[in-house]
C-alpha cells in the first residue's frame, strides 16, 4: 500500500523563509513518518510563479493529487500548513473533494489554530519564549468568518495569564491601531513584534518590520514605543511543528 502525506502550504516567495519554515516543516514530516512518502504544493499561484522564475519548482495541489493517483497511491493525507480554517483552507478542501474517488483514504489535517487546545498551546509556547517581553503578533486577517479566530487568541493568552501578549491583523481586525490603544491603557513603552504566520515572508519583512511609515514598527515607534521586531516565522519552531504533526497523528488513528 502506497501512502503519502503532502504539505499543502500557501507559500512564500522567500527562499530563506521558504527554507527554513516550509521545507524544514517538510522534513520534519519526513522524520516523524517513515511509512509515508512527504511532498510539499504551494497552494498561491502567485507565490509558485514567483519561485519558477528562480528555478524552484512547486506542484499546486490538484496537479500532486493527480500525478499521486497515476502513480498509484493508495493512502493520501493533506496537511495545510495554513493557520485558520479560512479561504484559502476551503480552497484545500475543495481540491480534495474533486479527488475524493480516487484514493482508498484521502483525508485532511487541521489548520494549526482550528482548537482551542492547539491555541492555549501556541500560546504557553509564545510565552516561554518572551517571559519578560510584550509580544504583539501579526496575524494575516481575512474577511472570512474565521478571522474571530485572531480575537479568540488573544482572549485565551488573557484567559491563561499571558497579558503580555497582543494580536492584531494586517487586513482585519484587530488591527495594529486597536492594540496600540490598548499598549497606552496598559502603561506599555517597549514592544517585541512578530509574526504569527508559518513563515517570516513579505507581511513581516514589510507591513511588520518595513521602513514604509505604515508599517506597524514606524507607528508604533511614531507613538513613542520602543521597538524590537523579531523575523521568525512559526514553522521554525520545533514546538510548532509538534502540533502539525499531532494533526497528522490523529488522521492516521482515525484512518485505522
Amino acid at each position: 500500500m502506497k501512502k503519502a502525506i503532502i504539505e499543502a502550504s500557501y507559500g512564500t516567495s522567500y527562499t530563506n523563509a521558504l527554507d527554513n519554515s516550509v521545507l524544514a516543516l517538510q522534513k520534519r514530516f519526513k522524520e516523524d513518518f517513515a511509512d509515508y512518502d512527504v511532498f510539499t504544493v504551494i497552494t498561491s499561484g502567485m507565490v509558485r510563479s514567483a519561485l519558477a522564475k528562480k528555478e524552484i519548482i512547486f506542484d499546486d495541489l490538484d496537479t500532486m493529487l493527480e500525478r499521486l493517483k497515476n502513480e498509484g497511491y493508495d493512502e493520501v493525507i493533506i496537511q495545510p500548513t495554513h493557520l485558520i480554517p479560512g479561504i484559502e483552507y476551503e480552497k484545500i478542501c475543495a481540491s480534495a473533494e474533486n479527488h475524493k474517488g480516487d484514493f482508498s483514504v484521502l483525508s485532511i489535517g487541521a489548520p494549526l489554530l482550528d482548537d482551542k487546545r492547539d491555541i492555549e498551546k501556541i500560546c504557553s509556547i509564545i510565552a516561554e519564549k518572551y517571559p519578560d517581553e510584550t509580544v504583539i503578533l501579526m496575524g494575516h486577517g481575512t474577511e472570512h468568518r474565521a478571522n474571530e479566530i485572531y480575537t479568540l487568541v488573544d482572549e485565551i493568552c488573557r484567559k491563561s495569564g499571558y497579558k503580555n501578549i497582543y494580536t492584531a491583523t494586517v487586513e482585519a481586525k484587530p488591527t495594529i491601531d486597536d492594540v496600540i490603544d490598548s499598549l497606552k491603557a496598559d502603561g506599555i513603552s517597549a514592544v517585541t513584534l512578530m509574526p504569527l504566520m508559518l513563515v517570516a515572508g513579505d507581511h513581516a519583512s514589510n507591513d511588520m518590520a518595513g521602513d514604509e511609515p505604515d508599517s506597524w514598527k514606524n507607528k508604533l515607534e511614531e507613538e513613542g514605543f520602543e521597538v524590537k521586531c523579531v523575523l521568525k516565522g512559526l514553522g521554525k519552531y520545533p514546538e510548532i511543528k509538534d502540533i502539525y504533526c499531532e494533526h497528522i497523528r490523529t488522521l492516521i488513528k482515525e484512518g485505522k
